[in-house]
């Protein structure tokens, strides 16, 4: 929980419900970005679906990529 000026808001994980699809598509790209493969993200819907979440999700996700053992970025090419 933080508290900041007089304001309290309670902090944990997301919880996401109904975007097991989303969620697939989000960690599948993010395999292949960690394989060497590029990809693109792309978020429609309606104000109020999720948007902001599941981009949350992407982010978190991505960050912990990089910080794993293997690299996000492809590999170098050989060198002559």
């Amino acid at each position: 929980m933080t508290v900041v000026a007089g304001l309290t808001t309670a902090t944990g994980p997301l919880r996401m419900y109904g975007r097991s699809a989303q969620l697939h598509s989000i960690d599948a790209l993010l395999t292949g970005v960690r394989d060497g493969r590029g990809g693109a993200l792309m978020l429609v819907a309606a104000p109020g679906l999720g948007r902001t979440t599941l981009l949350a999700h992407a982010v978190r996700s991505f960050r912990s990529l990089r910080s794993g053992r293997r690299s996000a970025r492809a590999p170098s090419p050989p060198r002559a």
